[in-house]
């Protein structure tokens, strides 16, 4: 596995279900957007919205698309962060516009010639290698290489060197879109993905097998199929263990790679006890299914990547999307 997360900020407005830690005043806002029907905006001297990936990796990458209408303070906007939040690597951009690197809190900076205008859609990377020695960094601004720096000390912390949280921030006038996150390992997505459009959709039909029951809608694919969560607005409920849904999508009528799919879904439990429900996915006579995962009291959002067409090492194509099935299932642990 190497893609290991990405969003177009599409499916949650409550952003506490997605991600891991964020100021809560962050929105999703559909004007300026660059894909899809919404972007996230950030707040004045707000904090940070942050994806864990536990256990961390030594090498990372992400790229986002940023979209800036005013420049009030130098901060940054993409950070690779250790496990104690300690800043590895910060992208930045100062008060002229301009694209910097700041290592380890600002022990060392490592300027870019570029200035970034406002009011202009940019897709940013950044790849880099955090180590005491050694230690990498590459930014890449729409798809051209701007920094490359090697041989130097990129962790703050020699015992904790490994990124396990990818940070984005910005000022009420930072917009963002399409981020992606990946490690180096693996066959696929493992190195810079370039401008890339993380695209959102929804069930468009019951599937090959409906254990759930709906609520709040006449069938089951209608009661899960909102383009923004809506908490108990709408939903599919169940118990027993084993129990299970799948649901079919519709290919868009779109051409071009398609590097992975993300299976999104938020749930929680309303009783006592532990219960655990598992991510599945359908294609053919193929089935996968993530690890269990151990629902909450409230609602929280749980993903699964398929890098491959299932039962392969083949991509996906657009056109898979009419015959895959994704659901979930009740397990008892």
């Amino acid at each position: 596995m190497a893609l290991l997360f990405a969003t177009g900020f599409e499916t949650n407005n409550d952003l506490a279900r997605y991600f891991d830690a964020l100021d809560t005043r962050y929105s999703i806002v559909s004007s300026p957007r660059r894909n899809g029907n919404y972007a996230l905006r950030g707040v004045y001297e707000g904090g940070d919205v942050t994806k864990r990936i536990p256990g961390g990796v030594s090498t990372a990458i992400s790229g986002i698309a940023l979209y800036l209408t005013m420049i009030r303070y130098d901060q940054y906007f993409l950070g690779f962060a250790n496990s104690a939040n300690n800043m590895n690597i910060e992208l930045r951009v100062n008060t002229l516009g301009r694209l910097y690197v700041s290592i380890r809190q600002g022990a060392a900076y490592y300027y870019t010639n570029i200035y970034m205008a406002i009011n202009t859609w940019y897709y940013v990377e950044m790849k880099a290698y955090c180590a005491s020695s050694g230690g990498y960094v590459i930014v890449r601004l729409n798809g051209v290489e701007i920094l490359n720096v090697s041989g130097i000390n990129t962790a703050y912390n020699s015992n904790n060197p490994n990124t396990e949280r990818f940070k984005i921030k910005g000022e009420d006038t930072f917009f963002f879109d399409d981020w992606y996150i990946c490690d180096n390992s693996g066959t696929k997505n493992n190195d810079f993905l370039g401008d890339i459009k993380v695209l959102s959709y929804t069930p468009s039909r019951n599937g090959s097998h409906i254990d759930f029951s709906p609520v709040g809608a006449t069938s089951n694919y209608q009661a899960v199929n909102e383009a923004l969560q809506n908490s108990d607005t709408n939903y599919v409920t169940q118990s027993g263990i084993g129990m299970y849904d799948l649901y079919g999508f519709t290919a868009p009528s779109i051409s071009g790679s398609l590097l992975g799919i993300q299976q999104t879904v938020t749930a929680r439990k309303d009783d006592s006890g532990t219960r655990f429900i598992k991510l599945i996915g359908s294609y053919g006579s193929n089935n996968a299914e993530s690890s269990s995962i151990s629902l909450l009291d409230n609602y929280r959002t749980y993903f699964n990547i398929y890098e491959s067409r299932l039962g392969t090492n083949e991509d996906w194509s657009f056109n898979d999307l009419n015959s895959a099935e994704f659901g979930f299932k009740i397990v008892a642990s």
